[in-house]
């Protein structure tokens, strides 16, 4: 997770460091976004190989990912390794909790302990982001490429420690292709059917969208707003981003301590509607401390909305079609 926070929060300044104009570098975003996209679907058709292999693949993507920064010169290999680097992603978001899981009932543990488990790795995330940001921004002070540096050792480090140290489990290789299909068969007749099923896709997909846009937007924002009083080579992007992180954390505490007393759906109404009147401040105000503060509230209600929808998902979508209305709204 530290290196993905840091590869994420200095992408637009590394990219913008080694020359890459804004066009260059938004295609390089989108085509991290399609592989991530495809290669999520991909793994929900095709489960290959054990879980600790697949840990191992994601590392080990990672790492030859952020190594064609250093070939910056040649575009055609930064797209390349932004398809890798997609690969790796998408494998990250589901193998680790996967194995963990495993591990955990292999181990005979009780059930209640994965819970906590899941609790501390939530607050450990918020340590995690702080230092994201504090390593991105000091090693970018030494050197252009110098948060990639960290990233290479970072994920190279993982690699070698999984292959060394985890146990192996028994898992093999499936073909999943006519399940998949049952299941988004299933989800497009209750969507039919269903009101309320085919709302939750539609909704989750526009505000994911908009969420997927941000992501990406508020470096290029930032920058378009202070570009008469920072130069781009020391504006402190890592530490906006851990900052932004920090927001998106806050949001989610705040839904956990008010979802009792506030309401669920409640909850998700005023998520929605913070996000909406967020985005259109930041149309309207263009002054650099509105611009942050703005972003710094996107991101707040950023981190209110994956619980809200969480549970929306949970509550109308029947487990076995939730994996697909995820796929659908991507």
């Amino acid at each position: 997770m530290l290196g993905e926070l840091v590869a994420i929060g200095s992408f637009y300044h590394t990219m913008v460091l080694i020359n890459l104009s804004l066009d260059k570098i938004t295609k390089l975003y989108v085509i991290t976004l399609i592989s991530s996209t495809s290669f999520g679907i991909l793994l929900d058709i095709v489960d290959i190989g054990s879980k600790r292999n697949k840990c191992i693949a994601c590392a080990f993507l990672y790492t030859i990912s952020m190594t064609t920064v250093y070939f910056g010169a040649h575009f055609e290999l930064l797209l390349l390794g932004r398809v890798v680097y997609g690969a790796a992603s998408s494998l990250l978001h589901t193998t680790f909790d996967t194995y963990l899981i495993n591990e955990h009932s292999s181990l005979g543990f009780p059930d209640d302990w994965l819970n906590q488990t899941f609790s501390m790795l939530t607050h450990s995330m918020a340590l995690v982001s702080a230092l994201s940001g504090v390593i991105g921004q000091t090693t970018a002070r030494f050197s252009a490429l110098g948060p990639i540096f960290v990233c290479v050792a970072l994920f190279l480090f993982v690699t070698i420690f999984i292959v060394l140290s985890w146990g192996k489990d028994l898992s093999g290789s499936r073909f999943m292709i006519s399940g998949f299909v049952l299941s988004m068969k299933k989800l497009y007749n209750a969507s039919l059917s269903n009101k309320l099923v085919g709302n939750i896709v539609m909704l989750s997909a526009c505000c994911e969208a908009s969420i997927t846009i941000f992501t990406f937007y508020w470096a290029p924002w930032l920058t378009s707003v202070n570009i008469d009083k920072y130069p781009i080579s020391s504006f402190p992007y890592e530490l906006i981003f851990s900052t932004y992180l920090a927001g998106s954390m806050v949001g989610a505490y705040f839904y956990q301590i008010v979802q009792a007393s506030v309401g669920q759906d409640n909850l998700f109404q005023i998520t929605l509607v913070g996000l909406s009147a967020s985005y259109f401040l930041g149309a309207v105000f263009h002054t650099p401390l509105m611009v942050f503060g703005v972003s710094l509230v996107i991101h707040f209600f950023h981190g209110m909305y994956w619980p809200s929808v969480g549970h929306c998902r949970g509550t109308v979508i029947l487990p076995e079609m939730r994996s697909s209305s995820l796929c659908m709204s991507k």
